[in-house]
C-alpha cells in the first residue's frame, strides 16, 4: 500500500506531539506535584542547586526547560533524517521522568 510521504511526515508530527503531552504529564507535573507533597510532608530535595533556588525556582527551570524540548523536538521534525533521533530524545526523558516520579513518591529509596 503506498502512502504518501505528507501523510507519514503528519502522523510523526502527531506521534511527537502525543509523546511531549506525555513527557508534560510524567517529567513536569508528575515530578513538580510529587516535589510539593514531598517538601509539604518534610521532605528534602536531593539536587543542592534546585534546593538553593527553591520550589518556584524549580518551576521556571522546569518550564523552561519543557520549552526547549518542543523547540527542539519541532526543529527536529523538520529535517526528515533526524527521525530516530527524536524517538530516543523522547524515549530518554519519558523513562528519566518516570524514574523522578517513582523515586519522588518513595519506589526508590
Amino acid at each position: 500500500m503506498f502512502i504518501s510521504h505528507d501523510v507519514k511526515d503528519i502522523c510523526m508530527e502527531v506521534k511527537n506531539k502525543i509523546y511531549f503531552a506525555i513527557i508534560l504529564l510524567f517529567f513536569y507535573f508528575g515530578d513538580l506535584i510529587t516535589t510539593y507533597v514531598g517538601l509539604q510532608n518534610g521532605g528534602y530535595e536531593g539536587n543542592t542547586i534546585l534546593a538553593f533556588i527553591g520550589f518556584y525556582g524549580v518551576i521556571v527551570v522546569k518550564t523552561f526547560y519543557m520549552i526547549m524540548v518542543l523547540f527542539f523536538i519541532s526543529y527536529l521534525e523538520k529535517k526528515k533524517e533526524y527521525a530516530q533521533e527524536i524517538g530516543v530524545m523522547i524515549g530518554a526523558i519519558l523513562a528519566f521522568g518516570l524514574f523522578t516520579v517513582f523515586n519522588n513518591i518513595g519506589l526508590y529509596s
